[in-house]
């Protein structure tokens, strides 16, 4: 009995390494870094990106979507059309998401959104067709039912 509590001692140690060698990987690839501010956490990066302002209130996480520089991809899960899906940048389920919903071009300190055909996209309270400019917290609908705000570090540096 001891033997099989020393090796699951030593099971969930490895488990515990791995998960926390994943979260450094992630922090590292993506720029991030976190400070403890005593009750907050804040995570701190230099690059823009989503955060999801859901309104189910059984979520418990917090999601941020990344922008890279240059073109992200946005759609939905489409099991027929897995050569779309294996493009995306960030993959949404959703009410209405399509399955290339839009694209955010990231170059240097602009950021815009491009809605493809028939895609339901609003920012700021109003539907965009075309190619639309984002700004530090823009808030952006994507579908029925998702929603973000924008950070873009480097613009609200510039605001303050």
């Amino acid at each position: 009995r001891l033997h099989q509590n020393e090796a699951l001692v030593v099971s969930l140690t490895n488990r515990w390494e791995e998960k926390w060698l994943r979260a450094q990987n992630i922090m590292q690839t993506k720029g991030l870094s976190l400070s403890d501010t005593g009750a907050t956490i804040r995570v701190d990066t230099e690059k823009p990106y989503l955060v999801a302002i859901d309104s189910d209130p059984l979520t418990a996480g917090v999601t941020m979507c990344y922008l890279k520089e240059g073109v992200s991809w946005i759609g939905s899960r489409n099991k027929e059309k897995d050569d779309v899906q294996q493009s995306l940048d960030i993959v949404l389920d959703g009410e209405n998401i399509l399955s290339c919903h839009c694209s955010i071009d990231v170059q240097r300190d602009e950021i815009s959104l491009l809605p493809q055909s028939g895609a339901l996209c609003i920012v700021d309270d109003v539907r965009v067709e075309e190619k639309t400019q984002l700004n530090q917290g823009a808030i952006v609908r994507l579908g029925f039912d998702r929603v973000f705000r924008l950070t873009h570090p480097a613009q609200a540096a510039l605001m303050r």
